[in-house]
């Protein structure tokens, strides 16, 4: 498990592209079901505003990078109702362990 402050600030990449999508700005937690639901992405485009990108849809996070399969994988926040609604919340997870390795049975 890695703590939030670790994976804030990684850079994200698209494993398909071989090319760095974004940054991590934050993780949108759902805390009904005690999980993280979507990665904040911001990139170095300020103006096209922060993007999210599904939990699920992240393959790994290492100590130096996220990866995702595509760049396609990233929505904007409006597009992402759920996403909007729980960051609206104001939910902080600074200091908290996230589980960041799936294992098969």
């Amino acid at each position: 498990m890695k703590k939030t402050q670790e994976i804030i600030g990684l850079p994200v990449f698209s494993v398909l592209d071989g090319k760095k999508i974004g940054q991590v700005k934050d993780l949108v937690i759902n805390p009904e079901e005690g999980k993280v639901d979507f990665i904040l992405v911001s990139n170095r485009n300020w103006y096209d505003g922060a993007r999210v990108l599904g939990y699920k849809s992240v393959m790994g996070i290492g100590e130096h990078a996220v990866t995702t399969e595509s760049e396609n994988l990233l929505t904007t926040i409006n597009e992402t109702a759920n996403a909007n609604k729980l960051l609206e919340r104001h939910i902080e997870l600074k200091g908290n362990r996230v589980l960041t390795e799936t294992f098969a049975n």
